[in-house]
């Protein structure tokens, strides 16, 4: 993949980040310091929430304040947690739209908003004032939206923990904005973010799982844990290298029931896995990467694990993989020992451990990138596009004897001077002895350099709609080439980043060696699509050239 096709995320703070998973909306890291950030990618639902605090007065002669057993005078609805609205407290990434307003119903609340009782703990609360109500209250609300996008934002901890590692999964049985975020704390438990949703992406706290039982003693420290992209399963990895996974959490019961052992390779120690839907991968101490099929309880949406065993697992290779992440479709794309991106080539149903191990095409600068983090759990891929690993790919699908029937190319005389215009909308081609053409940029679906010898020239085929739709420019110096090729590749990279951010793409995300993030879009494309890459946003640019052709 070409560098020009990774966007880079920077840290709002300038922290570098060491961890990263991610849904298909969003993003969710830990930076060197312990900290868990979110990215919000942008999108066309808005993340709106309503914020309540309830005002609550006694009747001492006039209605005023609360007494000190009562209730806080701003309180929440149970009236346990003191709420003071004057702080204008809000989340990180959030932004209040309105100022407090008392929530006015007239069938429940008066004019001005009270409801009215004799105590605070009274199951039944009046619109209208009577002799012998003691007490009143009022809804106040006020609205937020989240404003923070393509931003890293903080994500709120009142205990201020730090944390280790993070897990993201449950994308398939949880429903529709909602997901599993597991986080391994400092303190060596684990931690569910409760209340994760559309409208509120950073959720509202953190939920304690329980520590692990081992012949009746609570395991040493956890120092990994993975989680299936689909369902909820989710694996602990020991110091030791013993591995378990938590039984019985579902989208009901996100907690889970009880931790349960999985045997590991030849009863190695494992210091790596990534679990998917059929298939988990481990690495174990001795650096061999190993594989075993996984089945599912249809009905309960969760993996069942009794069928494993240590004698089960399929060694795949021996040394050269460090980090793994398995795909929502069981696809294996990892870091290598050399810190370079590669995949698993020819994994489907019938062979689902693969065929061999393939680094991704670098295009692009710096060639010597190196990564310490992966995560493409969102990603639904059923295969990698051959042009991942092969950076002939495309010129394999052309027949040479196309190139030689393009009438752009046999009409334009060797020596003329042809002018180049490209607008928001259309490439206009113009010359002197042709007839000018015309291109809408919404057409071109990709760009193949090339060169012929006799003459020399330096080819750049630009295709439109299909393989066989294409047209033919050749310049005289490879820089030109380059220049026009780069504003060719805008242009696509532009077209597709609109139509792909505007929805929930699905998105790899790497953390390189110095901190950087950076993400690419993998979304398979439809068949009406016959875009080979999918690349960053660009500003449009709309030069003008003039090519010697």
């Amino acid at each position: 993949m070409s560098e020009t096709e990774w966007q880079e995320m920077p840290c709002s703070d300038g922290s570098s980040i060491c961890t990263i998973v991610s849904s298909s909306s969003s993003s969710f890291a830990i930076d060197r310091t312990g900290r868990v950030l979110i990215l919000i990618l942008p999108t066309h639902i808005a993340m709106r929430e309503r914020v309540e605090i309830y005002n609550n007065q006694r009747w001492i002669g006039i209605w005023r304040g609360t007494f000190f057993i009562d209730r806080p005078r701003y309180s929440d609805e149970s009236g346990q947690i003191s709420k003071n609205p004057s702080l204008n407290e809000i989340n990180p990434g959030w932004s209040w739209e309105d100022q407090w307003a008392p929530h006015v119903d007239p069938r429940k609340y008066d004019k001005e908003g009270w409801q009215y009782s004799l105590s605070f703990l009274a199951p039944k609360w009046d619109k209208k004032c009577r002799m012998y109500h003691l007490v009143r209250r009022r809804l106040l609300k006020r609205h937020m939206r989240y404003t923070s996008h393509d931003q890293w934002v903080e994500i709120s901890d009142e205990e201020s923990r730090m944390f280790t590692e993070l897990a993201i999964g449950g994308m398939d049985i949880m429903s529709e904005g909602e997901l599993l975020l597991f986080a391994l704390g400092n303190d060596g438990n684990i931690y569910r973010r409760a209340g994760i949703k559309t409208n509120n992406p950073c959720g509202n706290s953190w939920e304690s799982i329980p520590r692990i039982v081992f012949k009746d003693s609570e395991s040493d420290d956890i120092t990994l844990i993975s989680a299936s992209p689909s369902l909820g399963t989710l694996i602990a990895i020991t110091w030791d290298g013993k591995m378990f996974h938590r039984k019985g959490l579902t989208r009901i019961n996100p907690i889970g029931i009880t931790w349960n052992s999985i045997p590991t390779p030849k009863n190695k120690a494992v210091i790596g896995a990534s679990i998917g839907t059929k298939g988990l991968w481990c690495i174990t101490a001795d650096g061999c990467v190993w594989f075993t099929r996984l089945e599912v309880d249809e009905k309960l949406k969760e993996h069942t694990m009794e069928n494993i065993t240590s004698e089960g697992y399929q060694l795949v290779t021996q040394g050269g993989v460090s980090k793994l992440s398995v795909t929502k479709n069981d696809q294996l794309i990892y870091i290598s020992t050399r810190e370079k991106i590669e995949i698993r080539s020819g994994i489907n149903n019938n062979e689902p451990s693969g065929k061999r191990f393939e680094q991704i095409v670098d295009r692009g600068e710096p060639k010597d990138q190196r990564w310490i983090s992966i995560h493409a759990g969102s990603v639904s891929f059923s295969q990698f596009p051959e042009y991942f690993t092969s950076s002939s790919s495309l010129q394999s699908k052309i027949e040479v004897h196309q190139f030689k029937k393009a009438d752009w190319r046999i009409k334009v005389g060797t020596n003329e001077t042809v002018s180049i215009v490209i607008t928001d909308k259309t490439l206009e081609i113009s010359a002197e002895k042709i007839p000018s053409k015309s291109i809408e940029t919404s057409l071109i679906r990709s760009v193949l350099p090339s060169f012929q010898r006799l003459p020399q020239k330096y080819l750049l085929y630009v295709f439109i709609g299909s393989q066989s739709e294409f047209e033919c420019f050749a310049f005289t110096e490879e820089s030109s080439r380059s220049s026009f090729q780069t504003i060719i590749e805008n242009i696509i990279r532009d077209y597709i980043c609109s139509t792909t951010r505007s929805s929930f793409g699905e998105c790899m995300w790497t953390v390189s060696i110095e901190g950087i993030v950076r993400w690419h879009c993998l979304a398979e494309m439809d068949r009406e699509s016959k875009f080979e890459v999918i690349a960053e946003c660009r500003t449009t640019v709309e030069p003008v050239l003039d090519l010697n052709l």
